[in-house]
């Protein structure tokens, strides 16, 4: 995946609280925000990610996550830029929310539902049963012998 910010496209970290992969550079951005805003971790193997933040990163990524964060007008598209103009859009973006979608990732999560709930099939004519099938006729069992042992038929 590209960097979430500015597009690299060595995207080797990811923001597992707000659901976006991001670039060596633009993690320290993020860490520059405070984990109560960006948890970054690595995605190379180095840490260890928790079943949920694996959840997490694979039902958003940077594309729902860019409708969520990015969805009034003027937000400015991922591109490269210096440090300190990446800075004050990650602070505006996550952190003041100054293109935020109300409702957030709810409201997302909902719309996106919506869109793939299916119609309702009509219902058809009632199918008649499956003909009954026949039950095997019971095998005689053996009579006991004298001694007190079975005889068994083996195959």
């Amino acid at each position: 995946a590209m960097c979430a910010e500015c597009g690299d496209v060595q995207s080797g970290w990811a923001s597992v609280t707000l659901g976006v992969f991001v670039c060596t550079q633009c993690s320290q951005i993020h860490r520059g925000l405070g984990a109560h805003i960006s948890k970054v971790k690595s995605c190379m193997g180095t840490y260890i990610w928790c079943p949920d933040e694996i959840e997490a990163m694979e039902r958003m990524g940077n594309d729902k996550a860019r409708l969520v964060y990015c969805h009034a007008e003027g937000a400015p598209p991922a591109a490269p830029r210096s440090f300190q103009e990446l800075e004050i859009i990650a602070r505006n973006k996550y952190d003041k929310k100054k293109w935020h979608r109300a409702g957030g990732w709810e409201q997302l999560f909902k719309e996106q539902n919506k869109q793939e709930v299916k119609p309702v099939e009509t219902l058809s004519a009632p199918q008649p049963a499956p003909a009954p099938q026949p039950v095997p006729a019971p095998q005689p069992t053996p009579a006991p012998l004298a001694s007190g042992f079975e005889f068994i038929n083996e195959p």
